[in-house]
């Protein structure tokens, strides 16, 4: 009983460590490949990720600018630089200046 518990999470552990190799072998040897992104990733990026990122640079905003009023009252720059790093100039350059497929 005991050696078929010790079989099945051998091979559980087998499994896992296979999948995890194949899964990180294409990802070694893009490494390797040119540096241009290929057609899929790119359609991706303008198709999902784009658009999420314009969702959340919009929805950063518009908490940046909601909450803005609290720490310039008591005079914390500091928390408004961060708050404006985070919330607005991060999304704006991930949506802006990236190049399209280059995730």
């Amino acid at each position: 009983m005991k050696s078929r518990t010790i079989r099945k999470t051998l091979h559980v552990v087998l499994a896992a460590v296979l999948v995890v190799s194949l899964c990180a072998t294409p990802s070694i040897a893009q490494d390797d490949a040119d540096e241009s992104p290929s057609a899929d990733l790119i359609v991706l990026d303008l198709v999902f990720f784009r658009p999420v990122r314009l969702l959340t640079f919009i929805v950063g905003s518009a908490a940046f600018i909601a909450t803005m009023p609290i720490p310039y009252i008591f005079g914390d720059t500091v928390v408004i630089d961060d708050a404006r790093d985070r919330a607005f100039s991060e999304p704006a350059s991930e949506l802006f200046e990236r190049p399209l497929g280059d995730l």
